[in-house]
């Protein structure tokens, strides 16, 4: 037992180095597909609500077409983050893996996770954003704004969420899919896992310091906060409180 949870050695730097890169990366180019997806909207509800109300105001935002939007981009961005993590598991681990084990990967991720996540994910991103707008439309409501007032409010508020909301959207799926991807590899060719912390000060989570950098068995479940437990950072079962702007990761032996 000692063995398996002593530190960290300093050789697996590289590997963690070349897993930030990997993040980094692919962060960048799935912020850009959700933020095709904010100026689509901002544009659609310019276009949608062109028409000029005499007798009240009528606020026209299509959330069905969101949500489709949503679930589409989030389809994209998880199977080429599965495509890029899968190849680079092998090249930073140096690990061969046989054509049937491959074929039940890809298979769990393309047919199950993949859409699972991006359907499941894509309402949770179309309920916040449904919430905030109705906000806006309502506050506007009140102070008895025009339709137009509202609408440059709304569009006002859209241009902000294009920049960070889908910064943080980007990143925390991103990581969620990386971090997937890799342990459900690691299961089948690694025997040890282990945590590491990459805090800062608007990220740091003491819990998750706590138990990093230190090998523990690959089926190992980690004690985080309130009886919460993990195989993994960012698994998709853990509450927003312990993923969002995370930017742990996992690595194997």
């Amino acid at each position: 037992r000692r063995r398996k949870r002593r530190r960290c050695m300093k050789k697996e730097v590289q590997k963690i180095k070349a897993i930030k890169a990997l993040e980094r990366r692919l962060s960048a180019r799935n912020k850009k597909i959700i933020e095709k997806i904010f100026i689509e909207l901002r544009d659609k509800i310019i276009e949608d609500n062109s028409k000029k109300y005499d007798v009240k105001m009528i606020i026209n935002i299509d959330y069905e077409w969101l949500l489709k939007k949503f679930k589409k981009g989030l389809e994209v961005v998880y199977l080429y983050t599965f495509e890029e993590t899968f190849k680079g598991f092998q090249n930073i681990y140096k690990k061969t893996i046989k054509s049937k084990t491959i074929k039940g990967i890809r298979d769990y991720f393309l047919k199950d996770w993949n859409i699972k996540n991006a359907g499941k994910q894509a309402t949770k991103m179309t309920a916040t954003t449904k919430n905030i707008l109705n906000k806006i439309i309502t506050t506007g409501q009140e102070e008895g704004l025009s339709h137009n007032e509202v609408v440059k409010e709304l569009v006002k508020n859209i241009n902000g969420m294009t920049e960070q909301r889908a910064s943080t959207i980007a990143r925390t799926e991103t990581s969620k899919s990386i971090n997937t991807t890799s342990y459900e590899t690691a299961k089948n060719v690694m025997k040890e896992k282990c945590w590491i912390h990459v805090g800062g000060k608007k990220t740091y989570r003491p819990h998750h310091k706590a138990i990093s950098n230190k090998w523990v068995d690959i089926d190992y479940k980690w004690k985080l906060k309130d009886g919460v437990e993990a195989e993994y950072p960012h698994q998709d079962s853990l509450p927003v409180s312990e993923v969002v702007r995370c930017s742990c990761l996992i690595i194997f032996r």
